[in-house]
Parts: C-alpha cells; structure tokens; sequence
C-alpha cells in the first residue's frame, strides 16, 4: 500500500487520534470536559450503589422490615446508627471530585 502512514511509518489508529487532539490549544477542554464526564459518570454510580431500597418510600420487600434494614452496628462495637439515604447527585459528585 502506499500511503502517508506507510511511507512515514505511523500507524494511523485511535492513539494517533488522541495524541493528535492533545497536542493543540484545544487539549485543556477535552481534558475538562472528560474529567467532568467521569465525575458525573462515577458520582451516580457511588450513588446507586450507597443507597439502599429499602429506605425509599414504596419499598415493600419483608426483609425491609428488619431492623437490620434500617440500624446498623459496626463490628466489633456495640455503635449503631440509622442508616439514611443521600439521595442528592451533587454531594456523591463532590465527594468523587474531593477523592480525585
């Protein structure tokens, strides 16, 4: 085949495409964008995964109704708290943003 990238010996392949877009006056805002796509992305799924069902309003799983749904002890102690949901996007999103 003869081709730029052949005769330059360059693999025109999606690095090349990343590379490419780095290296101009517009890197800092694909940077930016990114990054604020990933803590979006990662502070809804911190989200889902911390919040529990059972403390929604229209829950009626049984094992809801024991107490171990809603009170928990730490191990090794006798402390017990009740658990409650943060069901606010922006505060897992500050948290991911902090933790970065």
């Amino acid at each position: 085949r003869h081709t730029v990238s052949h005769f330059a010996k360059v693999k025109f392949d999606s690095l090349f495409a990343i590379k490419r877009a780095l290296n101009s006056w517009h890197a800092v805002w694909y940077i930016m964008v990114f990054w604020g796509m990933l803590i979006l992305f990662f502070g809804y799924l911190f989200r889902s995964f911390e919040m529990t069902s059972c403390l929604l309003p229209g829950s009626t799983h049984p094992d809801c109704q024991l107490p171990e749904a809603s009170v928990w002890t730490e191990p090794g102690s006798q402390a017990t708290f009740v658990k409650t949901n943060d069901v606010y996007v922006w505060n897992a999103c500050w948290f991911i943003f902090i933790t970065m």
